[in-house]
């Protein structure tokens, strides 16, 4: 994505075409020209939001962007009124958008997850023959994990014991299906 951008600034180009890369970011031309290629959330090519629901006439969603059809309910993230310390146990895709979005609300929050690294389970999805885009998804929220440093701590598998001594205001499960 990023070198075609570079390169059609260099050759002056005018015109860019991208479509479903702005349903899963619609700031993918601002971080690419600002030259943040690592923030842009990646479509995966899933067809979701196109071929799964619009031509069956259903409200536009995406797979890699949550907000997609819920702008006008999530149109702004709104500060937390009370800074909470939040445990979330899980860190698939689930995971760690909720611990992103509490992060970007003013919550304190770290992650548990009992594999060696984040996003497993989307490793294994990824694997299929032509699925490796699935990748993006566990790429992106990885990085903005960091970017927001987010506690994590891996390999660790959560019992009622580390519930307790962590103490938490606010108990996340999304340990998944």
């Amino acid at each position: 994505y990023i070198f075609t951008f570079h390169n059609c600034l260099a050759s002056q180009q005018v015109f860019i075409e991208i479509g479903r890369g702005l349903v899963a970011d619609p700031e993918w031309p601002k971080k690419a020209f600002e030259g943040r290629p690592e923030d842009i959330r990646k479509c995966i090519n899933c067809n979701h939001c196109i071929g799964n629901r619009v031509w069956a006439l259903l409200s536009m969603t995406c797979l890699q962007n949550p907000e997609v059809g819920h702008e006008s309910e999530w149109s702004e993230l709104k500060p937390a009124e009370k800074k909470k310390k939040v445990m979330v146990v899980g860190g698939g895709p689930a995971g760690m958008e909720a611990a992103r979005i509490a992060t970007l609300r003013g919550h304190d929050v770290t992650i548990y997850e009992k594999e060696k690294e984040l996003g497993t389970q989307l490793k294994i999805a990824a694997a299929a023959p032509f699925k490796d885009r699935v990748n993006w998804v566990t790429e992106w929220l990885t990085h903005e994990i960091k970017k927001l440093n987010i506690k994590v701590e891996l390999g660790k598998e959560v019992d009622i014991g580390i519930i307790k001594s962590f103490k938490p205001d606010v108990l996340i499960v999304a340990t998944g299906a």
